[in-house]
């Protein structure tokens, strides 16, 4: 691959990676303050939710670590960046964030999100027609 064209790409990933994560401070945010019922499942923001939390879990699952993550940094690399961040995306942007809370804490977070989206989505109220 074209070191200039890895290099966009890998912008590009970055910004998408970016875009998750904000779509998961959004919903993480609406979890905690008990926003979501059953009419939840009309509107596409909480299905892009879902989406970016399973997505999250499958890849750490599959993976034992985020696969954008993955991605840019080998994208970097083949786009000859001297050094590549180490660590997450997270940590990329938070040095400070210990290894324990990257690795594990964000992905149990996730989990437990996911959960409680889906007991507030099975509890809240009937279907709207």
């Amino acid at each position: 691959m074209e070191a200039v064209f890895a290099a966009w790409l890998a912008k590009f990933v970055a910004v998408a990676h970016a875009a998750i994560v904000g779509i998961t401070m959004y919903g993480i945010v609406g979890v905690i303050l008990g926003r979501y019922s059953r009419r939840s499942l009309q509107r596409p923001m909480t299905w892009v939710f879902m989406g970016a939390c399973v997505s999250q879990l499958a890849s750490y699952a599959v993976f034992r670590e985020c696969l954008l993550t993955r991605w840019e940094k080998s994208l970097l690399q083949q786009a000859g960046e001297p050094k590549t961040f180490t660590g997450t995306f997270l940590q990329r942007f938070i040095p400070e964030l210990p290894d324990h809370v990257a690795h594990t804490g964000i992905p149990l977070i996730v989990l437990a999100i996911f959960i409680g989206l889906l007991l507030q989505l099975a509890r809240r109220g009937p279907a709207s027609p």
